[in-house]
Parts: structure tokens; sequence; C-alpha cells
């Protein structure tokens, strides 16, 4: 007997009373994991972006799986641009490999499955997701509420020295990037890691600044990111009266499989330092 899931559902309703309203054509895929189920989705190409409308606040949780073809071998990456109200956007980077529980119709494949969460402010807001990337043209994505997991802090292998960030009633530890000492931490996937990041102003510098940090794993450079950034006009660094925090910018890596030694390096800046902290997201109750 076929169970049908549907986990994309035009209006659908939660019992907590709110609803992720899907926009765009969803499509009935066949699903096999245990049982034999039909899985609602939104595909997601190039020339069909996906619209949903949702009320918040929440959170909600994207999942996004590839269709897998035949001369598809190792790791497949993918990129997906999160847009918000036309206003906002952000990179959803995901990186996967085939799946070994889940086959479709005639034992096709598909890439293990990736989310993202997404923290919808109040009121209704409407989200535009675009394919940017994918090795298969195509993406699948159902949406789902969720609650947001917890981050617990990674404390680097490898660092010079660390600062107290104080402000908003809390104190948090940062550990200093200068261009000349790289940091190191060291983590076992599968794990999603959130590095925080802020530029250290000194007096000499004015205005907006731009620095970038690059993730290298054994020389081979996983990341390079930049950011422009202001002073912080909440965040000090307690007695170091020489430097200020800047505004608090960030980004995501996931990593499905093995252990991993990752060294932080940081260029394209006129200042002198940058603080860095991580995280790690433990799954919530």
């Amino acid at each position: 007997m076929k169970i049908f899931v549907l986990i994309i559902l035009i209006n659908l309703t939660l019992a907590q009373g709110g609803k992720i309203t899907v926009r765009t054509p969803t499509e009935k895929k066949h699903m096999k994991y245990m049982k034999e189920n039909i899985t609602e989705v939104a595909v997601l190409t190039k020339e069909a972006p996906v619209e949903i409308e949702v009320s918040g606040p929440t959170w909600i949780k994207v999942n996004s799986r590839i269709p897998w073809h035949s001369d598809m071998k190792g790791e497949q990456n993918y990129t997906i641009i999160i847009q918000e109200d036309s206003l906002k956007e952000r990179i959803m980077n995901k990186k996967t490999y085939v799946s070994k529980q889940i086959f479709g119709k005639n034992n096709s494949r598909y890439g293990e499955s990736r989310y993202s969460l997404v923290n919808i402010p109040e009121g209704k807001h409407l989200y535009t997701f675009f394919l940017w990337s994918a090795p298969s043209d195509t993406v699948f994505l159902d949406f789902s509420f969720a609650s947001p997991n917890i981050w617990t802090e990674i404390i680097p292998s490898s660092f010079s020295k660390a600062l107290t960030l104080s402000g908003a009633e809390e104190k948090q530890t940062w550990y200093v990037l200068t261009p000349d000492s790289p940091l190191e931490i060291k983590i076992s996937s599968p794990i999603n890691i959130k590095v925080l990041t802020r530029m250290n102003f000194d007096k000499t510098l004015k205005g907006r600044q731009g620095y970038s940090i690059i993730v290298k794993e054994n020389g081979k450079e996983l990341r390079n990111t930049s950011f422009l950034t202001d002073k912080s006009m909440i965040y000090e660094y307690g007695k170091r009266k020489d430097l200020i925090p800047s505004k608090e910018n960030k980004f995501f890596m996931w990593f499905p499989r093995g252990n991993h030694t990752l060294a932080f390096c940081l260029q394209g800046t006129q200042a002198k330092s940058v603080s860095l902290r991580f995280l790690k997201e433990e799954k919530s109750n």
C-alpha cells in the first residue's frame, strides 16, 4: 500500500496555526525509503524560480536534493540564492553525494538531502529561490516549519591571542586572526559550522572597510569570503580602547564526512587583524 507524504502543501496548515504557501507549481516524485512514498516537491531550475509566502515570526526548514545522473561521481556542489521580499539575499551553497537510501522510479538516484534554516521576521514575506548552479540544472525543494538548533562553541586548536567582546549584556571570547598568523580549528563531520567575523578597526581606519577570509585544508582553498563592514556601535573589547570591533558578519560551511583541520587566513584588508568565533550546530530536542 502506498503512503502519500505531502511535504509541501499549497496553503500548508500546521498545528501552530502558521502556513507556507507555495506560489509556483509542484510535482509529485516517487522516492522510496524503507516504504514506498510519494513526495511533493517544488522543482527549481534556472528558468523557473520557486516562490513561497510565509508569515512570521518563525523558522522554516528548506530541504534540497538534486537528481543524480549516471555520469556524476563523488562530491557534487550546487548553489541557490534566496531572496527575501526582493530586498535581501543570501546564498545557499551545498555539497552532496549520491544517496544510498533514496531511489526513484526505475531505481533512479538522488543526492543526499541538504537543508538550511531561514529565520522569518514578523509579518508576511515573499521568498524567491533562484538556481545559480547545479550539475543537473535542477534542484528539488520542500519546506516545513522548524525550531532552530542549538549552536555551541568550537575552540580553535591553534591561535595567537584572544579578545573579550562585551556589549548587549553579554561577553564572548573571540580569536584574533592576522595576515601573518592563521588560526586553525579541528572538526569531525557530519557537521555544520558557523563562522562569525569582525574586523578590528584602529585609529587609522575610517569609514567602511573590507576584508577577506580564506579557508584552506592541506593547502587547498575551500572558501574565499569577502565582507564590507562598519564599526559596531554596541560592542567593544573591554580595556582594549585601541581596537573597535566591526559589526558582525558570518558564513556557514557544511562537511558531510571525515575529519578536517581548517586553516583560516586574512587577506584583502588594510586592517591589522580580524576576530573570529566558531560555532557548531547541535540538534535541538
